[in-house]
């Protein structure tokens, strides 16, 4: 299973030949390797439905404290301009 989510072939490094990648000068560490593909190979139905229900919450409730507590004024304008559309407070 292990092998088949990440392309490992067990020779150490990725699966075309059990070289590391390079990017530029540097080589992708392996964790780095093992998550891209990961996302790569995603689909959305892959994880149950409470698992996406709980990660779009998690995701909102981040980007209303991002917004909600910033004091810049294109945020101000933007909660005014929502206000009129939005519940109490």
């Amino acid at each position: 299973m292990f092998a088949a989510l990440t392309g490992n072939n067990g020779a150490g490094g990725d699966a075309a030949g059990g070289k590391a990648a390079a990017t530029g000068l540097t080589t992708v560490p392996r964790v780095a390797r093992i998550l891209a593909n990961y996302h790569v190979n995603a689909r959305y139905d892959d994880p149950p439905a409470e698992v996406r229900k709980e990660g779009t919450r998690t995701l909102l409730n981040w980007v209303g404290g991002a917004v909600g507590g910033s004091r810049e004024n294109p945020v101000k304008c933007a909660i005014a301009a929502s206000r009129p559309f939005s519940g109490p407070p």
